[in-house]
């Protein structure tokens, strides 16, 4: 679930553009370049504002995905 904002207990599916979505709705903008810092709760990650929302969902989501040939789980 969202660790974004104190209360929220939204559960956040794992794309990209429902993460982003849900950054806006807590008021998190930034141009596509600038460097921002992650705005998990207890992440002091910095990283272009455009790998945000990915690193949410690989690091605090903790999904991976599932190559084909080997069965082996890695982040994208």
């Amino acid at each position: 679930s969202c660790q974004l904002a104190p209360g929220c207990m939204s559960p956040l599916e794992a794309t990209t553009t429902v993460v982003r979505r849900h950054l806006r709705m807590h008021g998190y903008t930034h141009k596509d370049r600038q460097r921002a810092p992650c705005p998990w709760a207890g992440c002091s990650q910095t990283m272009r504002w455009t790998n945000v929302a990915r690193h949410i969902i690989e690091v605090h989501l903790r999904v991976r995905v599932r190559r084909e040939k080997c069965g082996e789980a890695y982040k994208r």
